[in-house]
């Protein structure tokens, strides 16, 4: 869950599709699985908060907020 392969130019994890996308769920149990939300992609330097920032994905930003203050 937290392996990373190349797309748009950056190697990603799939969190961070998921933040950029907006996709809730998708976001919620890869979390919950344990994907790790401070992964940085390699062309942007930018974990999946920054990807659901950049994207506008306020669901996802709080989503991670919640989950990084569990932790």
């Amino acid at each position: 869950m937290n392996g990373r392969w190349v797309h748009w130019d950056a190697d990603v994890t799939p969190l961070h599709l998921a933040a950029s996308q907006g996709h809730v769920e998708a976001a919620r149990l890869l979390l919950a699985a344990g994907a790790d939300s401070t992964i940085r992609d390699s062309q942007h330097d930018s974990d999946a908060l920054g990807w659901a920032s950049f994207f506008q994905k306020p669901d996802i930003v709080r989503l991670i907020v919640e989950q990084r203050g569990k932790a």
